[in-house]
């Protein structure tokens, strides 16, 4: 799907901008001498002083073909939105209503390819009629529910807690891409990953004692393959199992119009892996948004902050396993063959929380709370074996239980 639409636009002190409501400033450094951006903003720099523009807009679901015949110059930036409202207009000049919303995919990242014509004309001049032509593409790169969690967009307003939009607007910008030149994107025919959180490696066995491995079974747990309820937990839902609707946002054909989509949720399966120690701590955040400050070392099993929770382990350094239980409500009765819980409540303001340290054969690290932001409970058990028994399973283990309490705004009440 593509939407072209043409206008005059009128600037002035040589910029036109991109922006949307927020405390972001566009950028002075401009390397490329044409665009750059910031997140929430960007700007195309042109001739004249000031006067009038002719200004092309195009919507695209991907990247532009061709070779900018026709035109002088051509560069790409990337803009990253947090309202999903980027508009065009002139340095201190009203809208061009007839142009669309750059970011009509609600909040995330998009590709900006902005061609010019007739700059060299009369620079710094004044222009009453319109020489200078630029056309402006804008596609998406990342968007929806998981870009708008990496964002950090508007939840924690909307459940009472400190708001954190400065804060996320810094990450962004030093997380911003590409790395080399501020505000240019490069230019790949491969489609954009997200950026993931550092893996880290495992170290290596200490002398006199077997290399650990994967755990194996844990006593008292089921095996892995197609592995059922933990013992003494209500028997979990297959993973087919609706357990919640989030309802997300997405344009139509025309631009700037968007309808509700319902979005079924799964329960998803449960997780055996293992997981780094860091002074005596396993960390639950946001790997895309780590702002929230994590809560004090607990004297018992774990500690809840906003956005953050720390789980104590028992030895200082290194592999402990973890398993993930999901559950649609709070369970009936407790895990069986733990020598010690604790359950607490947590609220997400962003739906992402991930254990950092985890180890999984492919390198991804699974959401606990996949429902969204909202206020979620927590139960984690926790046992060790006599360090002198021979074995390549971690000394210790750790079940962790997630249900959610009350998912959206309401959930930080």
């Amino acid at each position: 799907m593509s939407t072209s639409v043409r206008a005059d636009v009128h600037v002035s002190y040589h910029q036109l901008l991109v922006y949307e409501q927020g405390d972001a400033t566009a950028p002075s450094d401009v390397p490329n001498g044409l665009a750059a951006s910031v997140p929430g903003a960007a700007v195309i720099l042109t001739g004249i002083h000031t006067g009038v523009v002719d200004v092309t807009v195009r919507i695209t679901d991907a990247p532009p073909t061709g070779s900018g015949e026709g035109w002088e110059e051509v560069e790409d930036v990337e803009l990253i939105s947090f309202t999903g409202e980027m508009r065009l207009a002139g340095l201190g000049m009203g809208l061009a209503d007839e142009l669309p919303v750059l970011t009509a995919h609600g909040p995330g990242r998009y590709g900006m390819r902005v061609h010019a014509r007739g700059r060299g004309i009369d620079r710094d001049g004044v222009a009453k009629v319109p020489f200078e032509f630029y056309q402006v593409t804008v596609w998406p790169i990342e968007v929806g529910p998981q870009a708008r969690a990496r964002l950090g967009v508007g939840v924690a307003e909307e459940l009472g807690l400190p708001d954190k939009s400065r804060a996320i607007r810094e990450w962004a910008r030093q997380h911003a891409q590409p790395q080399h030149e501020p505000g240019r994107l490069v230019r790949t025919e491969q489609q954009h990953k997200p950026d993931r959180p550092a893996r880290t490696e495992p170290p290596q066995h200490e002398p006199d004692r077997p290399a650990e491995t994967e755990p194996q079974c844990e006593p008292g747990l089921p095996a892995r393959a197609e592995q059922q309820h933990e013992p003494g937990l209500p028997a979990r839902a297959e993973s087919s199992h609706e357990v919640g609707r989030l309802v997300r946002v997405e344009p139509q054909h025309e631009p700037g119009r968007l309808v509700r989509v319902e979005q079924r949720l799964t329960v998803p399966p449960p997780l055996r892996a293992v997981a780094m120690a860091d002074e005596h701590r396993l960390r639950v955040v946001n790997p895309y948004q780590d702002t929230a400050p994590a809560p004090e070392l607990p004297a018992g099993l774990v500690a809840a902050a906003p956005d953050s929770l720390v789980i104590r382990t028992l030895k200082r350094r290194g592999r402990v396993g973890v398993h993930v239980n999901w559950q649609p409500a709070a369970p009936r009765m407790q895990a069986q063959g733990w020598e010690e819980s604790e359950e607490i409540e947590f609220v997400t303001t962003t739906g992402v929380m991930h254990l950092t340290t985890l180890i999984t054969d492919d390198d991804q690290r699974p959401n606990l709370t996949y429902q969204g932001a909202g206020r979620y409970g927590l139960g984690v058990y926790g046992r060790a074996r006599d360090r002198e028994r021979l074995s390549n399973r971690p000394g210790e283990s750790y079940l962790l239980v997630v249900w959610p309490i009350e998912l959206g705004a309401r959930g930080g009440g």
